[in-house]
């Protein structure tokens, strides 16, 4: 019914998601070659792939009672995870470090921002400024281990 790729490394694999003729919603990965491996994790109603580094590790999201992000590793094995206490929880890239980030919706149902490090401590934000409403939502990161004024450290 539709296709949506998001993100693709440098050896050129593309990973997304599709929607079947039922309505569910899978995620995908597609090799160079052109090969296309539907991707589900357990007890999902629907699996979000969106981002991937040039290793193969995998992050996205998966529905079932709620939203709940995940890592994938080059291997297949998958970390679900949710922020303490957030009612739902979207990972949106990796970076080559691990780290995963996205956005998460708390008891208030406000949107914030976090970073996942790859030992799966977090760090939540909003963007400078900004009250919780509107919302963060984060949608990459890169590898940098300094921002921009040399100070801050990157996540």
């Amino acid at each position: 019914m539709g296709t949506f790729p998001f993100a693709i490394n440098a050896e050129g694999v593309i990973v997304g998601a599709y929607n079947d003729r039922s309505g569910k919603i899978h995620g995908f990965v597609r090799t160079v070659d052109g090969a296309v491996t539907p991707y589900d994790a357990p007890h999902a109603f629907q699996t979000w792939l969106l981002g991937i580094t040039d290793k193969g590790e995998m992050a996205g999201y998966w529905i079932g009672n709620t939203d709940h992000g995940f890592v994938r590793s080059p291997t297949g094995k998958i970390t679900s995870f949710d922020v303490p206490d957030a009612l739902r929880t979207r990972a949106t890239a990796i970076n080559s470090r691990g780290a995963a980030i996205g956005w998460y919706m708390d008891k208030t149902y406000a949107v914030h921002g976090y970073i996942r490090q790859r030992d799966g401590d977090f760090t939540t934000f909003d963007a400078p400024g900004v009250p919780a409403r509107p919302p963060t939502y984060p949608v990459a990161i890169n590898t940098r281990e300094r921002s921009q004024d040399g100070a801050t450290p990157i996540m």
